[in-house]
């Protein structure tokens, strides 16, 4: 199993939110659970959005411990710091994760259904659960 970073890219906290929750669901977890334990390794769910809490991306460092992780970040169009591409980066160059970036629809619909049933797919298949 390599280190896995899913970096979905949300319009607002409130997608992200409700992406959150569908993967959250499909994964056997609790709405208030972060983190996820599994034989094969650590699966994190990062709460709220990153750029939102992460002002330098030297901070993502507390994830470095973490096999897998799901990161909701705004889109390139938002003037947010770090940006996109630097988190990317800094997950692949600095901490070692693989990258996988998914672009969440805003509406829950059967767009944003079937991103999350990508997601958990390709978590499910890293973590061999």
């Amino acid at each position: 199993m390599k280190k896995l970073a899913v970096v979905m890219s949300v319009s607002s906290s409130a997608t992200a939110l409700k992406v959150m929750a569908i993967i959250k669901n499909k994964l056997g977890q609790t709405k208030r659970t972060r983190v996820m334990f599994t034989d094969n390794g650590k699966l994190t769910f990062v709460s709220g959005v990153a750029q939102k809490s992460v002002r330098e991306v030297s901070q993502l460092d507390k994830y470095k411990a973490c096999d897998v992780l799901i990161l909701p970040v705004y889109g390139d169009d938002t003037q947010v710091q770090p940006s996109l591409a630097e988190i990317k980066m800094y997950l692949n160059t600095a901490l070692g994760f693989s990258i996988y970036i998914c672009a969440v629809p805003d509406k829950e619909d059967a767009d944003m259904l079937e991103t999350a049933e990508t997601v958990v797919d390709i978590v499910k298949s890293n973590l061999g659960i």
